[in-house]
Parts: C-alpha cells; sequence; structure tokens
C-alpha cells in the first residue's frame, strides 16, 4: 500500500512538473451560462455547452483537459450530459427558472477545481431584467443606498435578497418599479425577482458594496506658519504648526493611540484611552520643518500615521496633510553643464557643482558653496547684486562661463526670477578620493569611516578600483559595499560608469582594540587610493589619508585636522592643503530645527583657498573674508541615539596655509556650533605643528600605499608622513634588477621596462623598509 502511494504521489509531482512547461501557474477559469427552452418537453438536449466559455490555462476547456460532473439541480428533470449539453428527460417540466450548479477540474491536477452556474429558462417565463445600483459608502457612516430600478410598475411587487449569504429577505417595491434600501460597506447582496402573476424568476443579480476603508481613528489638524527667524521672509527652516484633534469614530474603546510621521515632528505620547465617539486635542501637536525644496513648489505636504487598539485588534488611519505657503520674491541661480553649448539648460543637462557662486552687496563679498543652486531673498528690494559663478581652482582651466556674472540684479516684490550659468567644459578626466570619520576613536568602541570617491570631471569614468588600508591595530567589522574584496589591509572595490560629477560613498565600521593594545594618545592611520586608466590629471588627488588620536572621553563636538596634530616640514608643499573635519551632536531632547557652524580661520591660512569637501546633510556655506558661517537650514536633526550616527553630523573643508610657513609654526582653530537659538558650542581648539621630523612609531603606521597593482607602466608609491629614502625591485628569484633614490614622500616609477611577472618592490626609509608584492602585466 505505501508503494502505490508512493508512485501516486509521484505521478502527481511529475504531472505538476510538466504543467509547469504550459503555465508557470494553473489557470481554470468558469463562466455561469444561460439555457432557454421553448417548452418542458421531454428529450430536449441544449445547443449550449457549458464548457464552451470556460478557460483552462488560457485555453478552452474541454473534455481532453478537465473533468465534467453536475453537483446539484434545483429540478430533477434538468440534468448535465456528459459532454456538457444539458437536457430535459423523464417528466414534462413547468415553465420557470431553474438552476443546476456543475465543477470542472484539471486531468492533471485533480484538486484544482471550479463550479459554475446554469440558469434554465422553461417556456415563456420572461420575468423582468432589473438593475442594480448603489452609492460608495463615505466616513464616518460607512453605509451605501442601494437602488434597484425596472420592476414592474403600477403595483407593489417583492424582492428577494440576501446579504452575506444570509437568510432570504424580502422587500417591497414602490408603484413606479423601484426599491431603496441601505446596506453597510463591503457587503455582498443577491437579488432575485418572481413574477406574482405568471410565477416566472429573474436570474439572480449581484452587487458588491465598496469599502471606503473608513479609518476608526480621524484626525483635524489646524496649521499656522511660524517665521522661526523672525526675518519677515520664508525661509528653509521656518516652521508649520499644527495643533491636532484625534477623533475615535466607532463606538468601541480605543486604546494605546499614537502619532506618528517621518515628514513631521510630532510632540506628545500616547493616549492611554480614548472613549467611543470621543476626541483628544491635547495629546499631541506637531512641528512640520519647511525645506527649500518645498518653498519652490509652493505647498508642503505629508502624512501621519494613527494606530491604536480596540477589541483586541490593531487598527491604523493614514492622515494626510497639506499647507499653501505663500513667498516673497526670491532670485534664484543655477550651474549647469552646457554639453550642446547653446547657453540653455536643456532637460538632458546635469547641474554643474564644481564651483562656487560670489556676490556682493553693501560692500560686502559673499563666497557661497552650495552645490548648483543658490537663492537670495531681501527685505529691502531696491538693494542690487552682482553675482558670479566661479569654478575650483584645479579644474578652472578646462572650463568657461556664460556669462561670467550678473550685475545689479534685485529681488523681485513676487514671484522667482532665474539666472543661469552656462559652464562649458573640455573633456578631461579626474577622480579624487577622501576619507572621514563620524567619531574619533575610542578603546573598544567602534570607529566608522566613510569614504568618498568623486568624477570630477564631465566625462563618465567607465571603470576603476578602490584600494582602503586600514591601520594594523584596527580590525574592520562591516563594510557598506556588498561588492568589496577583503584583504588581510582593508579591502579593494571595483567600480563602474561613474556618472559625470557623481559621488558614492562606503561605510567603513572597524573595531578599535581594548588597551594596552591601544593607549589613549596612540595615533590610527587608515588610507585610501582611487586606481584609475592613464589619463587622470590630477593624480594627487587619488589618495587620502586619515590620522586620528585614541581618546577615552568622548567629546560630542569637536574639530581635527587630519594630519593628527603634526605635519612633516619637508614632506608638506605649496599645493598640499589642510584638512579640517568638524562634528556636532544633538544631546539634548527634542530636533534641533536648524544648525549653524561659525569658524574664524587663523592668520596664518588662506582663506582664499578654502574648498568644501563633504557635509552629512546639504548646508550652504557663506565666506566673508576669513569667517566661515555654515547654515544647516532645516535640517532637523533628531536626538542623538549612543552607538549610532542618529543625531550626528559632521563638516570636512580644506584650505592652504600661506606661504612661509616654517618649522615650529603652531595653527590652531576652533569652531562654534549652534544648535537653533541656544548659546554656542565652542569646540576645543585644534592644534597643527609642522615638525621637522616625526616621532619614533612602528614602521607600518606611516601609512605607505601604492598603486596600481597589476602593473603595466607607471607605478606609484606614497606616504602619507614618512619619506620615502629609495625603493629596489627585484625577481622572484630575490636578484635585485632595479633601484632608485626618492627623497620624498611620493613617486612614480616607470616600469615599462620589464617582462610581464611577478616581482617585490622593497621601499626603504629612515633605516626601515616595507616590501611590496607587484605584478607587472
Amino acid at each position: 500500500m505505501k508503494l502505490k502511494y508512493f508512485f501516486r504521489v509521484l505521478f502527481f509531482a511529475c504531472m505538476l512538473f510538466m504543467q509547469g512547461f504550459v503555465s508557470a501557474q494553473p489557470i481554470l477559469l468558469v463562466h455561469n451560462d444561460r439555457v432557454v427552452f421553448e417548452n418542458g418537453n421531454i428529450g430536449q438536449i441544449s445547443t449550449t455547452n457549458v464548457l464552451d466559455n470556460d478557460i483552462h490555462n488560457e485555453e478552452p476547456a474541454t473534455l481532453s483537459n478537465v473533468t465534467l460532473v453536475q453537483i446539484g439541480t434545483e429540478n430533477p428533470n434538468i440534468n448535465l450530459s456528459p459532454d456538457g449539453s444539458i437536457i430535459l428527460s423523464q417528466a414534462t417540466i413547468p415553465n420557470g427558472r431553474y438552476r443546476l450548479k456543475y465543477q470542472i477540474c484539471d486531468i492533471l491536477i485533480p484538486f484544482l477545481c471550479n463550479i459554475g452556474t446554469v440558469t434554465v429558462f422553461i417556456g415563456d417565463c420572461a420575468a423582468p431584467e432589473f438593475q442594480v445600483s448603489a452609492t460608495t459608502p463615505t466616513c464616518p457612516e460607512n453605509f451605501s443606498s442601494v437602488i434597484i430600478s425596472g420592476l414592474p410598475q403600477g403595483r407593489i411587487t417583492s424582492l428577494q435578497y440576501t446579504i452575506n449569504g444570509s437568510a432570504v429577505q424580502t422587500i417591497a417595491s414602490s408603484p413606479n418599479g423601484t426599491v431603496f434600501f441601505s446596506a453597510s460597506a463591503s457587503s455582498l447582496l443577491e437579488f432575485e425577482y418572481t413574477d406574482a402573476v405568471t410565477g416566472c424568476r429573474s436570474e439572480i443579480v449581484s452587487l458588491q458594496i465598496a469599502n471606503p476603508s473608513c479609518p476608526d481613528l480621524g484626525m483635524e489638524l489646524n496649521g499656522n506658519y511660524s517665521d522661526f527667524n523672525n526675518d519677515g521672509l520664508l525661509n528653509a527652516g521656518d516652521t508649520v504648526n499644527y495643533q491636532m484633534t484625534i477623533v475615535n469614530r466607532t463606538n468601541i474603546n480605543c486604546t494605546m493611540v499614537t502619532a506618528t510621521s517621518i515628514s513631521m515632528n510630532i510632540i506628545g505620547s500616547f493616549i492611554d484611552l480614548l472613549p467611543a465617539g470621543t476626541s483628544n486635542n491635547s495629546a499631541y501637536s506637531g512641528i512640520h520643518v519647511i525645506t527649500q525644496r518645498e518653498i519652490d513648489n509652493g505647498y508642503i505636504n505629508g502624512f501621519i500615521l494613527l494606530s491604536g487598539r480596540n477589541l483586541n485588534r490593531t487598527t491604523q488611519s493614514v492622515i494626510p496633510y497639506s499647507y499653501q505657503l505663500t513667498s516673497s520674491g526670491m532670485m534664484t541661480f543655477n550651474a549647469f553643464l552646457d554639453t550642446n553649448n547653446n547657453n540653455v539648460k536643456d532637460a538632458s543637462e546635469v547641474d554643474f557643482s564644481r564651483g562656487g557662486f560670489q556676490y556682493d552687496t553693501n560692500n560686502s563679498m559673499h563666497n557661497i558653496t552650495s552645490g548648483a543652486h543658490l537663492s537670495l531673498q531681501d527685505n529691502n528690494l531696491s538693494n542690487t547684486y552682482n553675482v558670479g559663478f566661479v569654478v575650483d581652482g584645479d579644474v578652472a582651466a578646462n572650463y568657461t562661463i556664460s556669462p561670467a556674472a550678473y550685475f545689479n540684479v534685485s529681488v523681485p516684490a513676487s514671484g522667482i526670477s532665474n539666472y543661469n550659468f552656462a559652464v562649458h567644459a573640455s573633456p578631461y578626466t579626474d577622480v579624487s578620493t577622501k576619507i572621514y570619520a563620524y567619531t574619533q576613536p575610542r578603546p573598544g568602541f567602534r570607529y566608522v569611516n566613510e569614504v568618498l570617491f568623486t568624477n570630477n570631471s564631465p566625462v563618465t569614468l567607465s571603470s576603476g578600483n578602490l584600494l582602503f588600508t586600514k591601520d594594523p591595530l584596527l580590525t574592520i567589522t562591516d563594510i557598506s559595499a556588498p561588492d568589496a574584496i577583503r584583504t588581510e589591509t582593508g579591502f579593494s572595490l571595483s567600480f563602474s560608469d561613474l556618472q559625470p560629477f557623481e559621488t558614492r560613498q562606503v561605510r567603513v565600521t572597524c573595531q578599535v582594540p581594548v588597551m594596552p593594545t591601544v593607549n589613549l594618545g596612540d595615533q590610527l592611520t587608515n588610507t585610501v587610493t582611487a586606481n584609475l586608466p592613464a589619463g587622470d590629471i590630477n593624480t594627487s588627488n587619488n589618495n587620502d589619508s586619515l590620522t586620528m588620536t585614541v581618546i577615552g572621553a568622548y567629546d560630542p563636538n569637536n574639530k581635527m585636522e587630519s594630519h593628527g596634530g603634526k605635519i612633516l616640514h619637508a614632506a608638506f608643499g605649496a599645493d598640499d592643503y589642510l584638512t579640517y573635519t568638524i562634528r556636532f551632536e544633538n544631546t539634548g531632547t527634542a530636533h534641533a530645527i536648524n544648525v549653524k557652524v561659525e569658524d574664524m580661520l587663523d592668520e596664518k591660512l588662506d582663506p582664499a583657498s578654502v574648498k568644501m569637501t563633504a557635509t552629512s546633510s546639504n548646508c550652504f556655506l557663506d565666506r566673508v573674508d576669513n569667517k566661515l558661517t555654515w547654515t544647516f537650514a532645516a535640517i532637523n536633526l533628531p536626538p542623538s541615539v549612543e552607538n549610532t550616527d542618529v543625531g550626528k553630523g559632521y563638516i570636512a573643508f580644506q584650505v592652504k596655509p600661506k606661504p612661509g610657513f616654517a618649522i615650529g609654526d603652531i595653527i590652531p582653530n576652533t569652531a562654534e556650533i549652534y544648535f537653533d537659538f541656544n548659546p554656542a558650542i565652542v569646540t576645543d581648539i585644534c592644534t597643527t605643528e609642522f615638525v621637522s621630523a616625526l616621532a619614533a612609531a612602528d614602521f607600518d603606521s606611516f601609512g605607505f600605499s601604492s598603486y596600481p597593482n597589476p602593473v603595466q607602466d607607471n607605478w606609484t608609491i606614497f606616504s602619507d608622513k614618512q619619506l620615502i629614502d629609495s625603493v629596489q625591485f627585484y625577481d622572484v628569484s630575490g636578484k635585485i634588477i632595479h633601484s632608485e633614490t626618492v627623497k620624498n614622500i611620493k613617486t612614480t616609477i616607470d616600469l615599462s621596462f620589464l617582462s610581464n611577472g611577478l616581482y617585490f618592490a622593497k621601499v626603504i626609509s629612515d633605516g626601515k623598509s616595507k616590501t611590496f608584492k607587484l605584478i607587472k602585466a
């Protein structure tokens, strides 16, 4: 018996597999039929076949692919023949309407079945055809008005119906042949009319009442605009403040009622009990922070989710909201890459952010870094502006701007005046890499670096490779890029189709060991290098390093420089930058609507060389002389969460020292951080000293890196801190085949003379060495 069962299961499994070639998901559709006989005489056979309109796997259902059986009839003399026709047998059948039910099943999948109904009319028994319609239910009533029309006029007749399969009910029609009554949402109604004179019955007419998804919980919102900074202008960072009234629309008590939103800051706590039919206007309020995009659009919108419990189930309602914004006049400026050189921004042309805006008003020159867009508003419409766009200096030679500037423009009384800067480019390739840290490393804690690589050129970069080298004391626990290939020293990441001006990021989470493996004051260095095809016009920005000092106490608001406090004077040239990172954290209990950071540069730094390299959120840098002001308007920074990046942000920028810096020079820097209208948080002073020699440390901690590998022609080796004395090359037998004297922190060596194969490069510095395995291809 078990063996027979096994073969039976196997047979059906095979049939199911074969069926998969016909249709991935078997389909069996049945359509109801109508059959009419002129009289009820014995022996008549219908010309209609019940299978004619049924479907099997998108093909006609036939006795070759389905089985057919009768499963019920209202008259024993009306039956289904084996071929699918209807036959009248045994006795004459009175005039009237009768029903028969049948079932078809898939031959190969016997448990796949469906049921159909045949309505049979005998003789001249034409019951009237009538129509049924219903209104869409509305909240909170949740009922529909049902209208039946087309019944006999001039007399009151009866109509039978069921609701959701309930017992048959009867309702009387009016003399004009109509019936009105109410039904609740989601009801399935079935109607049948029997003619009182002839006894003929109509076909059953079905109607599904719509469900408006009336929420059990509702909300009334009252919003008011607030000029957050009291400047008389509609700005990003202004707010719309909402008062909320939450309504229980049911006749059942609701408990644990909560309001949440991703577009609004919700203030308040859950309502423990909201009795049936009552409302609460004191538990919750909300603040929507206005963004620049919403100002440009002219309105705000969003959603609020209400949740609660009633009758041991969860009920939820989604509440949409919107608010019309009324803005004073505005000027907007936009820089774009003009690929067809027609000085018109076409739909396919992209924004250009490799530069900044300059404008002067009231004898004050403002240098603005805000991406490709600048918006200006002014209460005094008589003020005039001269506005220009300047490309970053390291690539400026590859671009021209049209027009170079707009002169004597002013803010309109209303509406928006748009001005475009068309940027024309000469093709080139330039890719840069940067590495930043959200926090300083602490023994036993995670230490997160963010690696950015950017295509600074107007052409797509087809391919490249990123090489991340960690400090030997760190352990990488997570890499956000799933395609990264881990190595003993870090990871490599291949990338492709890097679009013009596109930036991609990789978040690297490291674990700092506990003491005494590391000690307070130790410095940890991570490096990143981009290996690219030949032709990059600026190879100096293909690599970056970050040196951070291990700390014990955590300072949530701080400023650090990437060299770790000391720079080898001989290794730092006139074209090199100091890279500062300012970190801030909302340690309060409410969202910070706006954040402002101010930095007064030391006199030893050149303010004209300042350039932004990264920020955690969109911001606006305004430089006036040596004062830098970053504004994070509408950042809406939530309270911070420990051991996460929630509630934290950063700014990274570069600046050059003025010429003439010498050994022993110390450059101090600090920043002031403002959360809304709270007093400034002043960071500790960050100092950077130029020294003649660095303190002794592990040779591996000096961050030697090289690229590319494999190499075809030129190979580059560099260190972020240590002078390279020389490099020696060996073949696999250990024979020295080439050597070069370097005396610099970076050098590029021509290896085109080498045959393809495996080699070793020994880098010698201060009497110590490090060996690299090198493949010549």
